[in-house]
């Protein structure tokens, strides 16, 4: 797994925003493919998160956001998740006025933006 954290702050629900984040990564782990990638990104331009799953159609993508649906399975998973984890990300993302994009990866896998209002504060890096 990749990660790469620039200094950003966030206006947002801390607890919210906590369950967005795990979300967001951990149904990227779900529908990652056996010994895949995971790539994190934190920056002025949002969360970025990118997996080497399954192919997804690209037509398919706006129903990935939806509640109880869900995208292709990876061979020999046995993956019981309901459905739920992009459309309340979606959800909680609408919420603090940012917006959710997603691109289906022609190798396999998804390259999903989160972008949220920035605080103006500044930010000091040790």
């Amino acid at each position: 797994m990749d990660v790469v954290i620039g200094p950003v702050r966030v206006l947002g629900d801390r607890v919210l925003l906590t369950q967005l984040v795990g979300n967001l990564i951990g149904n990227a782990v779900r529908h990652n493919v056996d010994g895949g990638r995971l790539r994190v990104r934190l920056d002025d331009d949002g969360l970025h998160v990118a997996n080497t799953g399954p192919v997804v159609d690209p037509a398919e993508l706006p129903a990935l956001f939806e509640p109880f649906r869900r995208g292709p399975r990876r061979t020999g998973s046995a993956d019981g998740g309901a459905g739920l984890g992009l459309a309340i990300l979606t959800s909680i993302t609408r919420a603090h006025d940012g917006e959710v994009t997603a691109r289906a990866r022609p190798e396999g896998g998804l390259d999903v933006r989160v972008a949220l209002p920035m605080s103006t504060a500044r930010i000091s890096t040790p």
